[in-house]
């Protein structure tokens, strides 16, 4: 058989060899670095231990907080009388027995909130103290409570969301409007709350309300041209149509 000249290789030929070549170069490269190639194998198994570790302590300590909350809250319901598969609590005949059972579980709550904070329940253990503060007459020690919640809260978060709506519902009732409204919109800045666009709305509303109508408008506006579809209740659409009506007088 006639010897294969160099100008009779193929494409093939050739790859094959630039191949052969290049994995000849990196096992002399591993071989002179072996220690430093050992070294990243053994960082990168760690890296991974380490986040299995993470993780597995992360849902471990979710599930803790949602077990003691879930204790918390069916001890409550029992203790004001609900009946097993309840949606409603009842109303109890003497406020006084109501107002004691609100002051002694908003104590269990608090210490689920604090011995869990970080988690969703433990969030969630913070919002229902504030509730029954609030339900007890103390709307200000409430709006502390939940604002204390909201900062061990993740930022992009729905439950971070709810917080805040409840802070904003307890400033307008107060007369706080500019405060709601600005409470209300940091609600409505939250990607992750599906309620957003009402809260933005909300806070359009109570801008209007405090004597901030150029605020008030741009904000009914970006709800109006949001992308969800959502329709304004009559009562805003009507105060929409006053805003523009006053802005292009």
């Amino acid at each position: 058989m006639a010897r294969k000249h160099p100008k009779d290789e193929t494409t093939a030929d050739l790859m094959i060899g630039e191949f052969e070549s290049a994995a000849d170069r990196i096992a002399d490269w591993v071989g002179a670095h072996a220690a430093l190639v050992a070294g990243a194998v053994v960082v990168c198994l760690v890296a991974a231990a380490a986040y299995g570790g993470w993780s597995s302590w992360s849902n471990r300590r979710q599930l803790s907080a949602s077990n003691a909350l879930d204790t918390v809250e069916s001890a409550y319901w029992t203790a004001m009388g609900a009946a097993p598969g309840a949606f409603e609590l009842p109303e109890l005949a003497n406020p006084d027995t109501a107002k004691q059972i609100n002051a002694q579980y908003a104590e269990r709550f608090r210490t689920v909130q604090e011995e869990h904070s970080g988690t969703v329940a433990g969030a969630l253990a913070g919002l229902q103290r504030g509730d029954l503060v609030a339900a007890g007459g103390d709307p200000t020690v409430a709006i502390e409570i939940w604002r204390t919640t909201v900062a061990a809260t993740s930022r992009n978060s729905s439950v971070r969301a709810i917080l805040l709506e409840r802070i904003a519902e307890a400033q307008e009732a107060s007369g706080q409007w500019l405060a709601a409204a600005r409470t209300h919109e940091q609600a409505g800045e939250i990607s992750a709350f599906p309620l957003r666009y009402w809260s933005l709305a909300d806070a359009a509303r109570c801008y209007a309300a405090g004597g901030e109508p150029e605020r008030a408008l741009a904000l009914f506006e970006r709800v109006e041209a949001a992308p969800t579809g959502l329709r304004l209740p009559v009562h805003m659409r009507m105060q929409l149509r006053e805003l523009r009506a006053a802005a292009a007088s």
